[in-house]
């Protein structure tokens, strides 16, 4: 079994965690690595799956305190979400977009619950993240039917 990134919790991230991670924005750095993102930031783990040997694939949606220009692009996290995620300005998750990766890596770092939190992550309400969830569907869903408009319009043209 692989050992988790110095200062993380044995048990790996689940669906619904927040951890830090040196987060690659696939439109800006998409030829570079990992090891040269922009910075450590905060991301949501979106979903989990086993891979054997106590290794995970992750798929992590960038937690940004930028707020999107195009409204559908990103979900602003509620105050009280900030709060009981410990996160200390506003926020938005970015939907667009996902990293794939395997867990553990030495490219993720802590990201420490408030004190009031019980478990080993930081994590938004149940029903926060199902909302995000459904955003995110949404919108694969959505760049899926405009792929295949185009095709059809090739293929017309």
């Amino acid at each position: 079994m692989t050992s988790p990134p110095s200062g993380m919790p044995a048990l790996p991230p689940k669906a619904g965690d927040l951890v830090c991670y040196r987060y690659v924005w696939v439109n800006r750095n998409f030829a570079r690595t990992p090891n040269h993102a922009d910075k450590v930031r905060p991301v949501l783990v979106l979903h989990r799956e086993p891979l054997g040997a106590g290794r995970f694939q992750l798929m992590l949606l960038a937690i940004s305190t930028k707020k999107q220009r195009e409204p559908d692009k990103g979900l602003a996290v509620p105050h009280l979400e900030r709060q009981r995620a410990g996160l200390k300005e506003k926020s938005w998750v970015v939907t667009t977009g996902a990293n794939r990766v395997v867990w553990p890596s030495p490219l993720f770092e802590p990201f420490a619950p408030p004190p009031s939190h019980q478990g080993a992550y930081a994590r938004f309400s149940a029903e926060f993240f199902a909302h995000v969830a459904q955003v995110v569907s949404q919108n694969i869903a959505d760049a899926e039917a405009e792929k295949q408009r185009k095709l059809k319009r090739l293929l017309r043209g």
